[in-house]
């Protein structure tokens, strides 16, 4: 069962990606286009506390579309009679709550790499086409499980986007987790996502941040 619903993972992952991208890359190429970042930065504020902030932002779009859409996909499955070709699809409270712990750190990593993507752009459309390909990135790890299924092992919950899937698909299939792999998984995106708003923030430094 677990293996006939590995698109599911795969919906989650695309909206981690698709939910905040207006927010992050408004807030960083739209900015720039609009020329409405020179008044912004020049506020007696830190340029990592702007950064952060509109990291947070962000995150908070891609979070809140991502749990939506979970919420959503397992409503829906709950409703497929999947018992007619010989499935069977039922989670109940606490494995809704292992879904959403096992993927609410990956927003913050979507939105650091349209953030640091979005930087580079003089413009809304220019980042939205960089971003675009962006949005492909979680589809891999999705793609690649579903037609070449492996054992899953420990280290594989450290790399961001293909430790969500396992974790989700494991979750699905009323596998025993263990409590680090979760840990692996979120810190391997908190880490990552961090560091590249870091970086970011390092760019907003640059006085080229105004000009187009």
């Amino acid at each position: 069962t677990a293996q006939a619903l590995n698109f599911i993972p795969l919906y989650i992952l695309l909206s981690a990606f698709v939910s905040g991208m207006g927010i992050a890359v408004d807030s960083t190429a739209g900015e720039r286009e609009r020329k409405t970042i020179e008044p912004l930065i020049l506020n007696p504020v830190e340029r990592h506390h702007i950064v952060m902030g509109k990291w947070f932002a962000a995150s908070l779009f891609s979070a809140v579309g991502m749990l939506t859409t979970l919420l959503l996909c397992i409503a829906a499955m709950t409703q497929v009679p999947l018992d007619q070709i010989g499935l069977t699809f039922h989670l109940n409270t606490v494995q809704v709550i292992m879904l959403i712990l096992a993927v609410l750190p990956l927003p913050f990593l979507a939105t650091s790499m349209q953030m640091l993507l979005g930087i580079f752009a003089k413009s809304f459309k220019d980042a939205q086409s960089y971003i675009g390909v962006l949005t492909l990135l979680p589809a891999v790890p999705s793609m690649y499980l579903m037609f070449n299924p492996v054992v899953t092992q420990e280290w594989m919950f450290a790399i961001p986007m293909l430790g969500q899937h396992l974790l989700m698909v494991d979750v699905m299939g009323g596998k025993e987790i263990p409590i680090e792999a979760y840990i692996y998984s979120a810190t391997s995106c908190l880490v990552l996502g961090m560091a590249l708003v870091l970086v970011t923030a390092r760019f907003f430094q640059r006085e080229s941040i105004i000009s187009n």
